[in-house]
């Protein structure tokens, strides 16, 4: 293992390479080149550090000197001041907002201090491009031992007591879905409800080229911390909450000119009216009755220009909306960096082919509307991955049916108490009802100014206060008191 003066950590989480960390990261390299510190300092892109709103980052270890705010300009300064002559440089330190005390190192800042690593324990310690490093840092002794040591009840003990949950599935615990798992070998029913992750193609010429993505992959890809990037010029294609939520990221990747083209219009929008509203708030262009018709790539297979078409609205197709039709000779073209395909999802279903299920064009599982039941006695199915994207409350209410089909399954009647309604019968308002009879309009939520919204992905829904909470709440209809 080679043995460095410094390890220079460079912080790449999502919001860091849109506030301009890989310029940091290359001029850093740079700056130790030149001062011919090479041979003891090492500068290493590493993953997210864990304050967005303070990057670009640069620590410098092993005294753990934490620099905020770095600019590309910065980083000569510091690769002459502290890395060659060892001097700090205080101008780029932490200060602390309610002293306005300097403070220079990383586990001084009360952000960081009161944390406990535990998976990134080795981050910036060692190099993580290098498995040699890693293993030397007891790097898979961890499975080294569930195969060696351990009985599979033993793991999902240790999953469980670990607390661990995973990033999907509104945080579920890991330990308790894997108990589920070993358990189910034994289980005579089973639902899946597996979602649908996969987008849909634009089927155009030139969508392979590099730069066209689509718009689930790109989320998530964001979301998961992945270094993702993006052009100057990004364009949309879609008109759902996934191609708003797409334009807004792209914005905040650092994309200078977002614009979103629908082949419907306004009002047929899939996305929500509010999302819609704050997209065009933070300088999303929105084009409509627009569809793309081709794209053409330049060096390195890049993408760089796409073909337009603009439509007009026809006859209702089956969705209840106009089908849009191409206009002949309305083509125009848009130059454009990035592409990002958001025009729809569909279920992944391929590990299920062969067992006994049935599905339609979309890969789709086929079930009995009425109970959700599959072509494989015991095996239901609901939710995204039979409707396609679907809500919160579709899910919801086809977890109950499929609750109360199980249940007959497996030689119950199939009814669910709502032990719950009865409750909340029983509860009496402590506000005028007949005040809040008529129509309330929902009140906004509070959201953070629009100039704090760029290069970084703080949330902007910043919540009801308790007052507003409460207030909202008296426009409860009041449902379970029907019967």
């Amino acid at each position: 293992m080679e043995i460095w003066r410094s390890h220079v950590l460079v912080c790449a989480g999502a919001g860091y390479v849109s506030s301009g960390c890989r310029e940091v990261r290359d001029n850093l390299i740079q700056g130790v080149m030149e001062f011919g510190l090479q041979g003891e300092v090492k500068v290493i892109e590493t993953g997210c550090i864990g304050s967005c709103d303070l990057g670009p980052i640069v620590v410098v270890y092993p005294e753990g000197v934490f620099y905020q705010k770095v600019k590309a300009e910065d980083v000569r300064v510091i690769a002459e001041e502290h890395l060659f002559k060892g001097r700090v440089v205080e101008r780029l330190l932490y200060t602390e907002p309610t002293t306005t005390q300097i403070i220079p190192t990383f586990k001084e800042i009360d952000f960081f201090k009161l944390q406990e690593k535990i998976v990134l324990r080795n981050c910036g310690l060692i190099d993580p491009m290098n498995i040699e490093e890693y293993i030397a840092r007891e790097g898979y002794e961890g499975l080294a031992q569930v195969l060696t040591r351990m009985t599979p009840q033993e793991v999902v003990e240790v999953v469980q007591h670990s607390g661990l949950r995973g990033r999907g599935g509104a945080g579920f615990p890991a330990g308790t879905k894997w108990r589920f798992t070993q358990q189910a070998q034994g289980f005579k029913a089973v639902f899946l409800a597996t979602g649908a992750h996969r987008g849909l193609k634009l089927g155009i010429a030139g969508e392979k080229l590099k730069g066209v993505l689509d718009g689930v992959s790109f989320l998530r890809d964001v979301n998961l911390g992945k270094p993702v990037k993006v052009g100057e010029r990004v364009a949309v294609i879609g008109g759902g909450n996934v191609a708003i939520d797409a334009a807004r990221t792209a914005l905040r990747l650092g994309a200078k000119d977002v614009q979103i083209f629908y082949r419907r219009q306004r009002e047929d929008m899939p996305a929500a009216d509010w999302e819609v509203a704050e997209a065009e708030k933070e300088g999303v262009k929105i084009h409509y009755l627009v569809a793309p018709a081709q794209m053409w790539g330049g060096n390195g297979g890049l993408v760089r220009r796409m073909e337009c078409r603009r439509m007009v609205l026809s006859d209702f197709d089956p969705s209840g909306r106009k089908r849009p039709i191409a206009i002949a000779g309305s083509e125009f073209e848009v130059d454009v960096d990035t592409v990002i395909a958001a025009i729809g999802q569909f279920p992944d279903t391929e590990c299920f082919r062969g067992n006994g299920f049935r599905f339609d064009s979309r890969g789709a599982f086929l079930v009995v509307p009425e109970n959700l039941a599959t072509g494989t006695p015991g095996v239901f199915a609901g939710v995204d991955n039979v409707r396609g994207p679907a809500s919160a409350v579709e899910a919801i209410a086809d977890g109950q049916k499929a609750a109360r089909a199980i249940d007959k399954f497996l030689g119950g009647d199939g009814l669910l108490p709502n032990t719950y309604r009865e409750r909340l019968k029983g509860i009496k308002v402590s506000y005028n009802e007949e005040a809040y009879a008529e129509e309330h309009p929902r009140i906004s939520v509070p959201r953070i100014p629009l100039a704090d919204r760029y290069h970084n992905f703080r949330e902007v829904e910043v919540g009801y206060t308790t007052r507003l909470a409460v207030e909202e709440a008296k426009r409860c209809l009041h449902c379970y008191r029907q019967e």
